[in-house]
């Protein structure tokens, strides 16, 4: 019958054995030690409204009467436009559509 055991240690020259883990250190709450991670301050006032999910964004907010826009950009790199075509079975107004050429400054 063969039997596995740990290697025996190796004392090393002027190095004692270790018998026991070392004592605990005990730091009271709210002390700052070196090494371990604490929040910066200051601390972000809405973090908590955003992670219960009550934070309010653009998205969420309705004003009556107010208006929305949407760019539409080339799905082709480099491509010029050439023309809109608006369709004519669409209510075209209460749409405003803006163009460079309404745009002042250099485009």
């Amino acid at each position: 019958m063969t039997s596995d055991t740990a290697p025996p240690r190796i004392a090393r020259p002027g190095v004692a054995p270790a018998t026991s883990a070392p004592a605990p250190v005990i730091v009271p709450p709210e002390t700052l030690t070196p090494g371990l991670a604490r929040p910066a301050l200051p601390l972000r006032r809405e973090g908590p409204a955003k992670l219960t999910g009550a934070a309010l964004y653009t998205d969420d907010l309705v004003f009556p009467g107010a208006w929305s826009g949407a760019t539409i950009r080339s799905t082709d790199a480099h491509a010029r436009l050439l023309g809109l075509d608006r369709d004519p079975d669409f209510p075209w107004d209460k749409v405003v559509v803006v163009t460079a050429a309404d745009i002042p400054g250099p485009n």
